[in-house]
């Protein structure tokens, strides 16, 4: 993929359409920018849902401390790993092109960072 920033894609899981993502920074080997999600896959799909809200929590406790971030994880990080582990996730563009990545992390800033596969 060509390191166009400000460039727009979908997200998908699976099948299921998860939001519309700007990337808005590329910094090998991650990539980052702006999600706005689709708030009727993420009513609809409660595993989806839960895997947002625990990376989003998990990256605001690995910013202020080390020690709650890793209680954090060895309690909560196991309830998600089938979508971890999964290859499932790719981004679309407006041009038809699907490009595989790994599952993204979420912040609470509607920001989403994800490496490709």
């Amino acid at each position: 993929m060509p390191e166009k920033i400000r460039q727009e894609f979908n997200l998908l899981y699976k099948d299921k359409l998860i939001g519309t993502f700007l990337i808005e920074s590329m910094d090998f080997p991650s990539t980052s920018g702006q999600i706005k999600l689709n708030t009727d896959t993420i009513e609809k799909e409660k595993e989806l849902r839960e895997y947002i809200k625990f990376s989003i929590e998990s990256s605001e406790k690995v910013l202020c401390d080390d020690i709650a971030y890793g209680e954090f994880i060895d309690i909560e990080e196991f309830k998600h790993l089938s979508i971890i582990n999964s290859l499932d996730w790719t981004l679309l563009s407006k041009d038809g092109e699907v490009t595989k990545i790994l599952v993204p992390l979420f912040f609470s800033n509607n920001e989403m960072s994800f490496r490709f596969q």
